[in-house]
């Protein structure tokens, strides 16, 4: 007849304390107690907040590179719109001003109200702009979105240029 083989220290029976098989004390053994047959619940809850922990970590990247993003191009968007702002409000002047060195060689400050009004004559009457595309490339920014006016909506794209901290606008049409 086959006898289990004896767990060593065990004074016979076939359990781990001896005579009992489902962890009673036998001879005045302690007491089994049931320990986890594998490390899967371990395992499972580390998984989990790995997981958790790695989701977690990706949406922080995520906004991270979004405020980065819109830190980076909030200064160009806010010259344009103070440009346009500018121009709404007739202060040519004060535009002229805001513009670019390369626009200021280009067109002259008595020039500037008739060359805009024949180029984009909705910048003046516009209400609001929403810039729905900018990129910045070094120094230099594009916006490209459309204007609002009481007739309706307009492209218009405008480049600007970083010149001593300042952006400012190099170009504007429709």
């Amino acid at each position: 007849m086959y006898q289990p083989p004896q767990q060593p220290g065990s004074p016979g029976g076939n359990g781990p304390y001896g005579g009992s098989p489902y962890g009673a004390p036998a001879y005045g053994g302690t007491p089994h107690r049931a320990q986890p047959t594998s490390g899967r619940e371990g395992s499972r809850a580390g998984c989990i907040v790995a997981i958790v922990g790695g989701v977690l970590a990706l949406l922080g990247a995520i906004a991270g590179f979004v405020y980065f993003i819109i830190h980076l191009t909030a200064p160009p968007r806010d010259a344009g719109h103070a440009f346009l702002a500018k121009l709404r409000h007739g202060d040519y002047d004060g535009a002229w001003d805001s513009s670019s060195s390369s626009f200021k060689r280009t067109i002259a400050r008595d020039e500037l109200k008739d060359q805009l009004d024949s180029l984009l004559p909705e910048a003046a009457e516009s209400t609001d702009a929403t810039f729905s595309s900018t990129s910045v490339t070094n120094h230099t920014a594009q916006l490209e979105g459309t204007l609002q006016t009481s007739h309706g909506s307009h492209s218009i794209s405008m480049t600007l240029t970083e010149e001593d901290s300042t952006w400012r606008v190099t170009k504007i049409g429709p």
